[in-house]
């Protein structure tokens, strides 16, 4: 069970922390929110907000900071999702682009392009303001990489 569960979270996002301004079920008209191994690659804080001509339809627009090795990498995933249920329970599909700028510390600039898939599963009590979400979240690369 443990191991299931670890393999769970190495391959999707949990995100169990989050701003939620509507009350209606299931409604995420505008969200902040944390998420840990997903659209970001390590993490990324996101701002979640409703299209009004279709309130299940939603746009998301992050920022993520990683600093591995002898570089610094910003990723800005953005991403449109909509999400299918009426209760408490929903299945969530989106997909976007993740846009990474690298800097190598020998004073080298990079950028890459990635796109971004998102399967996975909310859930969110009647009248709450937080909601809980897991989903397995791929970053499929282009092979297109800029170097300046």
């Amino acid at each position: 069970m443990k191991q299931a569960l670890i393999i769970l979270l190495l391959c999707g996002t949990l995100r169990a922390w989050c701003f939620n301004d509507s009350l209606s079920r299931m409604n995420l008209s505008r969200s902040m929110t944390f998420e840990a191994l997903g659209s970001g690659g390590l993490y990324s804080f996101n701002y979640e907000s409703s299209w009004r001509f279709s309130p299940r339809l939603q746009y998301r627009l992050g920022i993520s900071v990683f600093m591995p090795d002898n570089r610094w990498q910003v990723t800005f995933p953005l991403m449109v999702q909509k999400l299918f249920g009426q209760k408490k329970h929903g299945l969530l599909l989106g997909f976007g682009q993740g846009i990474t700028l690298a800097y190598y510390n020998y004073g080298r600039f990079a950028s890459f392009v990635r796109g971004i898939i998102n399967v996975g599963w909310q859930y969110q009590r009647s009248g709450k303001r937080t909601f809980i979400r897991l989903c397995y979240t791929p970053l499929v690369s282009y092979l297109v990489r800029l170097a300046i």
